[in-house]
């Protein structure tokens, strides 16, 4: 009786999820696990001693993140389950800089101000970065600042190409010359190509488990709510290797991949295991990748209520 309820449920969710697929004007929707309270972020490069990141969560919201073993610490604040200021301070408690979001009524991403501490005890503008989002495509330009507030310079505009279901499957780097191309199978990332960026030019292809990946999964989802999957990305302001943040972001968890340079040598290769607790949730995630020969290996830790 417990398995054919099962069955009813997922065929019931697979005729919800047909009826009513996302576009690129609607926000995905994301049942946020408010039982998380905390990840902890083990980092090791070629079994050294490691860093230690801890992002301490209240009701599905990243509101601190102590970060390299506790020697700095960010400071969040949110409106409507999106962050909305950050602000980084050292090991003495002395504020470093400041970090300021806003977002469209779809909840994607209108600007995003950085700002560092002065020894005059104030917050200076540094740079700015904001988004034009236009039918399929994002405009992303950043302006940098000089002290006394003047432009220093401009960068010109990079652009993200969506489909229908708000995955990005074009990335155009004009600053670079760089460009990538995604295509996607069931909600998962499938292959990328990456040209213009010289070494790191090449081709990448993706696996992915059959369980459907938990928000627990995605530490973004704890900062930039249901539209976590775009804003990530627009945020770190993505490269060459956007693979490896895009990866991250399916349906599905992500068993591994292998990103091959174009001169067919092997450049980056990833393998993923995870673990559940009798409650079926996310508990532990290991991540090793192999980076231009060096050994990284990544922990991931969950801690529930």
């Amino acid at each position: 009786m417990k398995k054919s309820g099962k069955i009813i449920l997922l065929l019931a969710l697979a005729i919800f999820m047909s009826c009513n697929k996302d576009t690129i004007d609607e926000p995905i929707e994301s049942n946020i696990s408010q039982n998380l309270i905390g990840i902890t972020e083990s980092i090791y490069a070629n079994s050294n001693g490691g860093s230690v990141n801890n992002y301490m969560i209240t009701s599905g919201e990243n509101v601190k993140t102590f970060f390299n073993s506790e020697s700095y610490y960010e400071m969040n604040t949110f409106v409507n389950n999106r962050i909305d200021v950050s602000i980084f301070y050292d090991s003495n408690e002395a504020p470093i800089n400041k970090t300021s979001y806003t977002y469209n009524g779809n909840g994607k991403l209108l600007t995003i101000i950085y700002q560092s501490y002065t020894d005059n005890s104030t917050y200076v503008m540094t740079n700015k970065t904001e988004f034009v989002h236009n039918g399929n495509e994002i405009l992303s330009t950043e302006t940098f600042y000089n002290i006394d507030g003047s432009v220093d310079f401009v960068r010109l505009p990079n652009v993200f190409t969506l489909n229908a279901s708000n995955e990005i499957i074009k990335f155009e780097d004009f600053n670079f010359g760089g460009s990538w191309v995604a295509t996607y199978s069931g909600g998962n990332l499938a292959s990328i190509v990456v040209n213009g960026y010289g070494n790191k030019d090449g081709t990448g292809n993706f696996n992915y488990t059959d369980g459907i990946a938990s928000d627990a999964y995605h530490k973004d989802v704890f900062r930039f709510g249901a539209q976590y999957k775009l804003n990530m990305m627009l945020a770190s302001q993505v490269g060459g290797y956007s693979f490896k943040q895009l990866a991250e972001l399916g349906k599905n968890y992500l068993s591994g991949y292998m990103y091959l340079n174009d001169d067919g040598s092997e450049q980056v290769t990833l393998s993923a295991l995870y673990e559940f607790d009798s409650n079926e949730r996310l508990i532990k995630q290991s991540k090793n990748k192999m980076f231009f020969g060096s050994l990284n290996t990544t922990v991931l830790t969950y801690q529930y209520q």
